[in-house]
């Protein structure tokens, strides 16, 4: 049996997770993430004010993100191409500080010497599906994807390999695929669209580190960009 932790788990830091995946599942994990503390445990939404210093982006008041209560973003006019630009996006600092803490633990013997070192990162769709304007979303995705690859890329120079899974959180493609975001509906050819993403996002990351995709899919009742999604699949 083998025991796979999605991403959030909810404690205050990443020591408290790593010791209490060790007492509890030691002999079954294989891989372990910091249980997204701090402001990742709202998944998504700790990415809003990163697109709102934007200078390129302002707010749209009229519409919200439904079940977040934040305000979408548009581009603001006469944004030109060449000023749609993301800086860092803060996942290779955060994976960097906890990945020291996941050594610790490691070396304690608090969790087992093969576990690796887990990364989840959404896809750039579900940060901007959720918190740009539909109708702006063509001309800030790409933007937002070459910066997360550049994420990417700042993970695997601070961890090594050999103890690095880089796991991929699907959740807006999931909810698109089955008609279920009226808003934001999947396009005519999606398995090319998502397919296409994927392989470029999953370019980035050298042969050596494992990758994993998080099928999610959020609870009915709920928001994909503030609940945890409720599935997942490796």
């Amino acid at each position: 049996m083998q025991v796979h932790l999605v991403g959030s788990v909810g404690l205050d830091t990443a020591e408290e997770v790593f010791a209490a995946v060790g007492d509890a599942v030691k002999p079954y994990i294989k891989r372990c993430p910091d249980g997204e503390i701090g402001g990742r445990r709202s998944w998504i939404s700790w990415q809003w004010p990163l697109l709102r210093a934007m200078a390129f982006l302002e707010l749209d008041e009229a519409r919200q993100t439904p079940g977040v209560g934040l305000s979408q973003l548009r581009l603001k006019k006469g944004a030109q191409a060449k000023d749609i630009h993301f800086c860092e996006l803060g996942y290779a600092r955060e994976a960097a500080m906890s990945y020291q803490d996941f050594l610790r633990a490691r070396k304690s013997g608090a969790l087992p010497p093969s576990a690796r070192f887990q990364v989840c990162l959404p896809t750039p769709l579900a940060v901007i599906g959720a918190f740009i304007a539909p109708e702006h979303i063509p001309a800030v995705l790409p933007a937002y994807e070459r910066a997360m690859i550049r994420e990417v890329e700042r993970v695997c120079a601070a961890v090594q390999h050999r103890d690095l899974a880089l796991q991929w959180d699907v959740c807006i493609e999931m909810i698109q695929w089955d008609g279920r975001l009226p808003r934001l509906p999947a396009p005519p050819n999606a398995a090319q669209v998502f397919g296409g993403q994927f392989a470029r996002l999953c370019n980035a990351i050298p042969r050596e580190v494992e990758i994993g995709f998080h099928l999610c899919y959020a609870k009915p009742s709920s928001s994909p960009t503030s609940s945890r999604p409720t599935c997942g699949v490796r």
